[in-house]
């Protein structure tokens, strides 16, 4: 992936994660998301929360492309469009293995997870899965680094990409990259997932997935 160049001046290099890479990619995402309204329903014991999103994301490491910025402090993880294998395949991974952490809240995850698996798109798409960055990092824009050198590589194949946001906070964020909302999925206790989609741009210089 071509070097990005950061508002510190240093030179940031987002890079595909490897199978080494996956404590560090699942550490840096389960931190991320520790007070996501939507993993917080999920997993709502504070006491156990960081080692059950660890897991979940070394869960579903595997079923995805994992990125990672150079300085270890940003991780995503994504799909390009599938062409074979269904979401429903990867959805009953997801439960299998989440099954094993969530004990008696596994009803939540699948209510959340028919809720996605249904309002999935048709069109063919890159879904980002995950993106997240360390709470200590000294670069708040690192999260950013990475979906644009992601996005990249989405439009220079002319593809669309698509989201579920579980965060309220990351809509400027998200729509910052030319993600527009779609209708609000409703979850209990009006804790909302907005499901969000890109068209594709012209490709920039600013981070590219080689």
């Amino acid at each position: 992936m071509k070097q990005t160049m950061g508002r510190s001046g240093a030179d940031l290099t987002v890079r595909l994660a490897s199978a080494e890479d996956l404590p560090v990619v699942a550490t840096v995402l389960a931190r991320a998301f520790f007070c996501d309204p939507v993993f917080s329903w999920l997993m709502p014991d504070s006491r156990h929360r960081i080692w059950q999103l660890t897991a979940y994301f070394c869960a579903v490491f595997p079923l995805y492309e994992a990125y990672l910025t150079t300085n270890r402090g940003s991780a995503a993880l994504w799909n390009p469009p599938r062409t074979g294998e269904s979401h429903n395949i990867e959805l009953l991974r997801q439960l299998f293995f989440t099954l094993r952490i969530e004990g008696r809240y596994i009803g939540r995850l699948v209510r959340v997870a028919r809720l996605l698996e249904s309002h999935r798109p048709k069109e063919p798409h890159w879904y980002l899965h995950a993106v997240g960055t360390l709470p200590e990092a000294r670069e708040p824009f690192l999260g950013g680094v990475v979906v644009r050198a992601l996005l990249n590589k989405a439009d220079g194949r002319r593809q669309p990409v698509y989201l579920e946001n579980t965060n309220p906070r990351n809509r400027p964020f998200y729509t910052h990259f030319g993600f527009e909302p779609l209708p609000e999925l409703v979850l209990p206790g009006e804790r909302v997932l907005l499901p969000m989609w890109r068209a594709p741009c012209a490709a920039t210089d600013m981070g590219r997935v080689s």
